[in-house]
């Protein structure tokens, strides 16, 4: 029985491509105060819980070395009210007479790692003696206190270990800390629970830390890391960062866009699973605050370029592979209607489908079908991905139309179609227009963003595309 093969005659390679891009609106929290900070917020239930050095609620004032309270756990309802709000201590079991926070919680909210000062001396006047170094404490939540509060095992006097920040399911914890080995200042570790222990530190390595400092780490339930460094390049102090892990290996950072980022520092973002709203601290108005913020168009990072879906495919007999001889001549029928000729063919389908290809094998010379091939049945499928339509070149001023709907992502539900023109301008819907102001080459990005079938948090497949825009022909 011969056979008939057939080959795929294009190939492409997938590469990455990450670019900042993306629109946020802010405002200042209605519990941040001019006079005290606030900052370094987290998620407990209907409230966050966060740092700050304010003092209306203690009957006893410590300041530090600065003249300056030191700081304790306050909480504060979230809510869309405009109206003040008055923080108030949060777990009195927690705040010791020296620096107390930031605090972490698993998605049960009865278990928590929080920053102190790991102090040996007695708090005198204006200050502490000793224990000036940093580290994390766990607790537990029971008939609403809390209590068996312990040092993490990897405490030491040598060095900080400070911002903790546990994953949902309270599994593996992420902190910030200066201890030798690293690559800078302050580098951010990862350690995974193993029964009621931690394992080793790991440091998250070289994609992440630099020979600054690192801080803040927060991760979602769909795994992006969010954290602060004054060593990657961004609008100067501490700017805030986005990065995810893929196949075992970290994405280079993404830089958040203005607002979230400015000239001053900006740290501790915290977020729903979707990015859609969170908060985070900045002292860009003369004290650190807490700001909360809402995506309107999201960032796209992480972006596979575009793969043209291929139709095109070369067919032929392996036992009688070239062309045609004079003994035989070799016809290819296929289910699209096409009739080619030749012992070795090239046919494009029409697109993705179900397809059979028929080899018919007459003799010359008697014209008697002496081989029959039967039918190859065979599908094409298009590449799972969005998919943009639009020309390659376009001109400048005008209406270049963009669609999403080739776009092939089985088994997922669209929530939200998202365009970066590479611009600085952005837009949302599976079909948009854009008009360019200045010739050049941009890649278009296109954004899906949704649910994969029995999975829960939002997810977003991104790609790029490469159009040339020139001056106008008119």
């Amino acid at each position: 029985m011969r056979q008939v093969t057939i080959v795929i005659l294009l190939f492409f390679i997938p590469e990455i491509f990450i670019q900042a891009q993306g629109k946020y609106s802010e405002k200042k929290t209605n519990f941040s105060s001019a006079r005290y900070d606030e900052f370094s917020p987290s998620f407990d239930g209907d409230s966050i819980v966060f740092c700050s050095d304010r003092q209306e609620e203690l009957f006893i004032r410590h300041l530090g070395p600065d003249k300056k309270g030191l700081l304790n756990l306050f909480y504060a309802r979230m809510d869309d009210s405009s109206a003040r709000q008055i923080p108030l201590i949060f777990g009195p079991e927690l705040n010791s007479p020296y620096n107390n926070g930031p605090i972490t919680f698993d998605s049960s909210g009865t278990y928590a790692i929080y920053c102190r000062n790991m102090a040996k001396g007695k708090l005198s006047g204006a200050g502490k003696q000793g224990g000036d170094n940093l580290g994390l404490y766990t607790a537990e939540l029971i008939d609403g206190k809390w209590i068996h509060i312990n040092p993490f095992r990897y405490n030491n006097p040598g060095f900080s270990i400070l911002t903790p920040c546990l994953t949902p399911d309270g599994q593996y914890l992420y902190f910030s800390s200066d201890m030798p080995g690293g690559y800078g200042g302050a580098d951010i570790y990862m350690c995974k629970k193993e029964g009621n222990d931690w394992n080793s530190p790991v440091n998250l390595g070289s994609i992440i830390n630099t020979p600054g400092n690192e801080i803040s780490p927060y991760i979602t339930e769909s795994g992006e890391l969010f954290f602060a460094s004054d060593g990657h390049p961004g609008l100067g102090k501490k700017d805030l960062f986005l990065s995810k892990r893929v196949n075992n290996e970290w994405l280079r950072p993404v830089h958040l866009d203005p607002p979230l980022n400015s000239g001053y520092d900006d740290f501790s973002l915290i977020t729903d699973n979707s990015f859609s709203k969170g908060y985070f601290s900045s002292d860009r108005d003369g004290s650190d605050d807490i700001y909360e913020f809402e995506t309107v168009v999201p960032q796209l990072y992480n972006c596979d370029s575009l793969k043209e879906n291929n139709y095109c495919f070369q067919f032929w007999d392996n036992k009688n592979p070239g062309s045609d001889t004079l003994k035989a001549v070799f016809e290819w029928q296929f289910s699209d209607g096409a009739v080619i000729k030749g012992a070795s063919v090239e046919h494009c389908f029409p697109g993705a489908g179900k397809y059979w290809a028929f080899l018919k094998v007459t003799d010359t010379i008697t014209g008697e079908n002496f081989t029959v091939r039967d039918s190859l049945f065979f599908g094409i499928e298009d590449y799972k991905q969005p998919y943009i339509t639009s020309k390659d070149t376009l001109f400048v001023s005008g209406k270049a139309a963009f669609n999403a709907l080739r776009s092939n992502l089985p088994g997922f539900k669209t929530e939200e179609y998202i365009w970066d023109f590479g611009d600085g301008e952005s837009a949302l819907g599976p079909e948009v227009v854009h008009q360019y102001s200045d010739p050049g080459h941009y890649k278009v990005k296109l954004g899906i963003k949704g649910k994969e079938n029995n999975k829960s948090g939002s997810v977003t497949y991104c790609i790029f595309k490469p159009v040339i825009v020139m001056k106008s022909n008119e």
